[in-house]
């Protein structure tokens, strides 16, 4: 059990190959009675949101340090049926979860197929290892070719059957996005989407992020408007080389965030964010080592990325999202069986005893 963490469900079974494993002192490690109950089925017993909400009620302390402490777990009251019982519900839990997982496995294998099939649509292939420079030989670079004369680049180590192109020859225009004053309210919380990074995830189309701007922020000229179709690019912070598609007719977005737009005659927005999701070694490879890694959008131009004709990289394209949406069901999937699991297990402890490990 961790002390500081028990209200949120911070319990756990020590399994077979942890044998013998040290813990701190904020960890009390608990022997478990094989003859009364099944340890499987105490673990499972504190992962109930009841179990979870009586440990936040005894646990003490301001609010990111809170403990409990070992009498006052040892006295908490939970449903406690026959072994076999006991064994008979955690067998069914784990039947259940053993679905979630093969689902999951299922999700993981679509996506590693995704993974493949662009590699290999795209012809891509690692060249001969780079020369160990550090040996003091003589070494022959071909230069022809190289957009940067160094011994990093690693797209001289890559091959592929379509031309390498920059990022910026297939691009109209390139903008960073900026953040309103936050003392002005009345430039916050309207109907315009206003994107950071933290809203570019597994999903390439952007519908709406976690915040919004209103229309005065845009007349006020005090946020960057970004039309359907532009391409996010995340230049700054942790997350750099994140990408993502405007969704919607005006978006805006950060000062982290840098939104191309694509010579739709040339390349398909959808297949240039495949291709930059996928390698995003390669797109931050230009990056400044400072406190915070940046690219400029000079080097976001930079970016190489192969150009298939059109019709091509819309096929990719329509390969990968068929993948993808086997893999996004797939861990629906998962998800929906993980819950189901938790929640017959919860209703068959707590049913007959509604009142216990829910009021202290």
């Amino acid at each position: 059990m961790s002390r500081i963490d028990a209200r949120n469900g911070a319990f756990g079974i020590i399994p077979g190959e942890l044998d013998g494993a040290i813990v701190t002192n904020d960890f009390p490690v608990f022997a478990v009675d094989g003859e009364r109950i099944c340890a499987q089925y105490l673990r499972f017993v504190t992962t109930t949101p009841q179990f979870r909400d009586y440990c936040q009620t005894l646990s003490k302390g301001t609010t990111n340090r809170q403990r409990m402490d070992e009498q006052t777990f040892l006295a908490i009251p939970i449903p406690l049926p026959s072994l076999a019982e006991q064994k008979r519900l955690v067998a069914a839990h784990a039947a259940t979860v053993a679905k979630a997982e093969e689902a999951e496995t299922r999700a993981n294998a679509r996506e590693q197929e995704a993974a493949r099939f662009l590699e290999s649509a795209l012809g891509l292939q690692a060249q001969a290892a780079k020369p160990d420079f550090a040996s003091g030989k003589l070494h022959f670079v071909r230069f022809v070719g190289m957009d940067r004369w160094d011994i990093v680049d690693e797209v001289a180590s890559m091959s592929t059957k379509h031309p390498l192109v920059m990022l910026g020859s297939i691009s109209t225009s390139i903008h960073t996005g900026t953040t309103p004053p936050t003392a002005r309210r009345d430039y916050f919380d309207g109907d315009i989407p206003f994107f950071t990074p933290a809203d570019l995830g597994p999903e390439p189309v952007l519908v709406q992020g976690n915040r919004t701007l209103s229309h005065l922020a845009l007349v006020d000229k005090k946020a960057r408007v970004f039309e359907k179709d532009s391409l996010l690019f995340v230049g700054i912070g942790s997350s750099i080389g994140k990408v993502g598609i405007v969704g919607v007719e005006t978006a805006t977005a950060n000062q982290q965030i840098t939104g191309i737009f694509l010579d739709r005659t040339k390349a398909c927005v959808r297949f240039v964010h495949a291709w930059l999701d996928a390698n995003k070694e390669l797109s931050t490879r230009e990056k400044a080592q400072t406190t915070l890694p940046i690219l400029s959008q000079e080097r976001i131009l930079r970016i190489p990325v192969p150009l298939p004709p059109l019709s091509e990289q819309e096929r990719i394209v329509a390969r990968l999202d068929e993948l993808r949406a086997q893999s996004r069901a797939a861990r629906a999937e998962a998800a929906t069986l993980r819950e189901a699991a938790a929640t017959v297990f919860s209703a068959a402890l707590f049913a007959a005893n509604p009142s216990i490990a829910v009021n202290p």
